[in-house]
């Protein structure tokens, strides 16, 4: 469960309810991992009180390097995020989601998200019962297909490169043409002969 709790108390109050939630309604799942931000100044014993109240392993990460992050990403079976960071982090290991949204600049990317294959949208997260969480991790599980075709697939850097190599090679290509035009055609132009053309739109 990762919704970048740092300062944040509506995060932090989201990531507790939700971890309340999943901890009380799914006895098939036996350790809930919290990923909360390096600069997280909240109260870790709220999370483990939940723990304590429900019988689940709760474990809270903090100060995780990027290369931790991953792993843990990848020791675990699906996420609960924000369509922030962390669904992107997310999306580059694969791992399937159930995301939502909590403030107004994350809506777009969220849209995005739920277009996309192994991800399912709950909407605004503040308004999230147990009866559409269970119901969208439970269609998550259902739906899963290994198959899929990764949303980040690696290659960003390669066909950046490449969008800027043919960009670059059409300037050129019509600078040339441009060029040809000018040494071949235009000094043969008799401006006095050109015709204007009145503009009759009204």
């Amino acid at each position: 469960i990762a919704f970048n709790v740092k300062k944040d108390k509506s995060a932090e109050e989201l990531a507790l309810k939700i971890s309340s939630l999943i901890a009380m309604h799914f006895s098939n799942i036996n350790t809930i991992h919290i990923l909360n931000s390096s600069s997280y100044k909240g109260n870790i014993d709220k999370f483990n009180q939940i723990s304590i109240d429900t019988n689940k392993k709760i474990i809270v990460h903090q100060n995780l390097s990027a290369e931790e992050i991953i792993q843990l990403m990848i020791h675990c079976d699906f996420a609960i995020v924000s369509a922030s960071n962390s669904a992107y982090e997310c999306a580059c290991t694969g791992l399937p989601m159930v995301t939502g949204y909590y403030v107004n600049h994350q809506v777009q990317f969220y849209n995005a998200l739920i277009q996309q294959p192994n991800i399912e949208g709950v909407g605004q997260w503040q308004t999230v019962t147990t009866e559409i969480l269970k119901t969208k991790v439970e269609k998550l599980v259902h739906e899963y297909d290994p198959n899929a075709k990764k949303i980040i697939d690696g290659f960003q850097q390669k066909r950046f490169i490449d969008m800027i190599s043919s960009k670059i090679a059409y300037n050129m290509t019509d600078f040339m043409i441009n060029e040809y035009w000018k040494e071949t055609y235009l000094p043969k132009v008799d401006l006095n002969k050109v015709i204007k053309i009145e503009d009759t739109t009204t």
